[in-house]
């Protein structure tokens, strides 16, 4: 999500790093265990973490995103 920003500093902040997401859906919350950061970064090839974005919405049907920004 950040890196969609308009902004043209965030822009270049978030394109000078490597990203990693995981995302995944799953019933009334149970599976969402594995999508987490550790994870996220795993996927990227990061190993310093920078910042990170996540985004959860829980209900009958889960979802969960989280991308790192990292080197």
């Amino acid at each position: 999500m950040l890196a969609k920003i308009q902004d043209n500093h965030i822009q270049q902040l978030a394109a000078k790093y490597k990203t990693g997401t995981i995302d995944g859906f799953c019933f009334m919350g149970f599976g969402l265990e594995d999508i987490n950061i550790n994870k996220a970064a795993e996927q990227g090839g990061i190993k310093n973490i920078h910042f990170i974005d996540s985004a959860r919405s829980y209900g009958l049907i889960s979802y969960a995103k989280v991308t790192v920004f990292g080197k």
